[in-house]
């Protein structure tokens, strides 16, 4: 992924790996990104479950003070 012109970002380009699962869905894998230094990050992502519980001092879905929260649900034929 290469940003549009003119877009705000400290990155110069964002490379993403999926994999498949046992299902079929793609997880995803790994991400490399390349800043205006030149300076690359890589994360590998081991492990990866889905649509586990969480505990909850590890993320929180409260809309921040100020923040307006747009929720929309969708239709059957979009679901997975």
């Amino acid at each position: 992924l290469i940003p549009k012109p003119g877009d705000k970002t400290e990155f110069t380009e964002i490379r993403l790996w999926y994999r498949p699962d046992d299902a079929g869905r793609l997880l995803p894998r790994m991400a490399r990104t390349l800043n205006e230094q030149e300076d690359v990050s890589l994360v590998r992502l081991l492990n990866v479950k889905r649509n586990v519980d969480l505990p909850t001092h590890v993320m929180s879905s409260a809309t921040p003070e100020g923040w307006k929260q747009d929720i929309q649900e969708l239709g059957d034929e979009n679901r997975r």
